[in-house]
């Protein structure tokens, strides 16, 4: 059974990395059986062997905090659960941080894209406390991560200096997830591992000197305040994003200078069908169909913008973040307030696909 499996690797060494994916696997358990404390002692026992481990971007931490999230929010101590959630997203971008130098663009964006988990059980804690600051926030620095951190590599590696320092830090960090793979670690592994980050850190100094390189994936996230202050009074920006089991529900963020406003909008599915079938009819090519493109156009209307619109106020400028779909839906397009008027007749549009370069462009 799992129990005497980690007595006997804590035999050997008590805080041993095989010992995490057993603990992980008995608090599970425990947790699903009503055993609350003791799931919650595995837990933290298992947080306390991987920071032991001394990586900076440890997938396992990110994963555990999750499960520990799901846990209190399974007792209803959501307010706990938030906090675990948000520590799993940040350990995230630690690792995406991390793999900026390894990976190439493609290949972060599908390891972004498959951990939505942690963000998707932020917004289920986010409805049970009707408080959606924290999700918001996650949300716009989780848009975008990989897009700027590849920018400022590109832009960087033309200068010959940078580019040899970003091929030395991609070999350190190599050597570095390589050493830590290590499952049997003779006496001089600690040594060595010191070595190895002292490398690391100093190519990391390097370049962060020379404006390329942040040495911590904290250091550029911004808060709902910086935002607002980069929209003026009659601006507003309208972020979109998925959440549920299987990302199937719509949510809609509205940012103004004052206020943040979250909007349920049902399930995305039946919305990209709208949009299709809107896109569908409008080109003239295929021969356009007016009557049914007034249709779709204000079922669009009621169950897409008349939500939204709704909460928009005084704005007269929309900065869209969409995802997806809605990313080929032209909002200024669909049906306005007046019959046979436009949205774009009473509002602007802009698409801003990563809303954090809104406070750089002021």
């Amino acid at each position: 059974c799992l129990l005497d499996s980690i007595k006997i690797v804590e035999t050997v060494d008590e805080r041993h990395p095989s010992l995490v994916s057993k603990l992980v696997s008995l608090a599970i358990a425990k947790s699903r059986a009503g055993d609350f404390d003791e799931a919650e002692s595995y837990y933290n026992k298992a947080v306390d062997v991987c920071e032991d481990s001394k990586s900076a971007a440890n997938l396992e931490l990110a994963n555990i905090f999750n499960n520990l999230g799901t846990h209190y929010s399974r007792v209803g101590n959501y307010e706990a659960a938030e906090k675990n959630y948000l520590s799993s997203i940040n350990y995230l971008r630690g690792v995406l941080h991390s793999f900026a130098i390894v990976q190439t663009e493609v290949e972060q964006m599908a390891f972004r894209s498959s951990f939505r988990a942690s963000l998707n059980n932020l917004y289920s804690v986010a409805r049970e406390q009707a408080n959606w600051e924290s999700s918001f926030v996650a949300t716009v620095n989780w848009r975008g991560e990989v897009t700027l951190r590849q920018k400022v590599i590109r832009k960087g590696s033309a200068d010959p200096v940078i580019a040899n320092l970003y091929t030395s830090l991609r070999d350190a960090n190599q050597k570095l997830q390589f050493h830590l793979q290590q499952k049997f670690r003779g006496d001089d592994w600690e040594k060595r591992l010191q070595h190895i980050e002292e490398e690391k850190k100093s190519f990391e100094k390097k370049l962060s000197s020379l404006g390329q390189f942040s040495t911590s994936p904290k250091g550029d996230l911004v808060s709902i305040g910086a935002l607002q202050q980069s929209l003026s009074s009659e601006e507003v920006l309208l972020l979109f994003a998925t959440g549920g089991t299987a990302n199937e529900d719509l949510i809609a963020f509205l940012l103004s200078c004052d206020q943040l406003i979250q909007v349920d909008l049902g399930k995305i599915r039946e919305i990209k069908n709208e949009i299709r079938h809107f896109r569908e009819c409008c080109f003239p090519s295929r021969n356009m169909d007016r009557e049914k493109l007034d249709k779709v156009g204000e079922r669009l209307r009621r169950n897409l913008w008349l939500p939204l619109e709704n909460h928009l106020s005084d704005a007269k400028t929309v900065l869209l973040s969409p995802l997806g779909e809605l990313g080929t839906l032209p909002f200024g397009a669909l049906p306005g307030s007046v019959p046979g008027s436009y949205l774009i007749e009473e509002y602007k549009f802009a698409t801003v696909p990563v809303p954090r370069l809104l406070i750089e462009s002021k």
